[in-house]
């Protein structure tokens, strides 16, 4: 469920855009000019709207922080990962609280690797994962603020 709504949310703009050309690119086949060009206006417009429409992401490439901010996002809501049982209020069980928080920090680092970045939460953006209901944007401003780029080691 969590990953529905992530795909809905950074890919839904960009399956629309590339519908809408597609559609329109085939009506221009044997068109006048003077037509051709009422029709690329009237796809500008349509495409335009879309923006406007609900869709989360209203782009065709969204930058990967903002992507990855919409999957930790999700993820945290669904809250998909669990440990069943009690847990302990020592410091062991804190962490073990903050379980869903840490594996879905870690899924959101494999995507980020892939272009050399890594986001590094502090113990308090965990807890605040974990018991606080955060917005999308305020996702957003985290990982903007949090992922940084992978340094590159030289190996002799």
């Amino acid at each position: 469920m969590a990953l529905e709504r992530y795909c809905r949310d950074s890919f839904g703009y960009q399956r629309v855009h590339n519908l809408v050309n597609v559609r329109f690119d085939a009506l221009f086949i044997g068109l006048s000019l003077t037509k051709q060009a009422e029709l690329e206006k009237l796809k500008a417009d349509i495409i335009e709207e879309v923006k406007n429409s609900g869709i989360r992401i209203p782009s065709d490439e969204p930058y990967i922080q903002k992507k990855c901010a919409f999957l930790l996002y999700h993820l945290i809501i669904a809250k998909p990962f669990y440990i069943s049982g009690k847990i302990d209020a020592d410091a062991k069980g804190a962490k073990t609280a903050y379980f869903n928080a840490n594996v879905s920090v870690v899924i959101v680092n494999a995507v980020l690797a892939t272009c050399g970045y890594q986001f590094f939460p502090s113990e308090d953006l965990l807890r605040d994962l974990t018991h606080r209901l955060l917005s999308r944007s305020a996702m957003e401003a985290v990982m903007r603020a949090s992922a940084r780029p992978i340094p590159i080691t030289r190996q002799e």
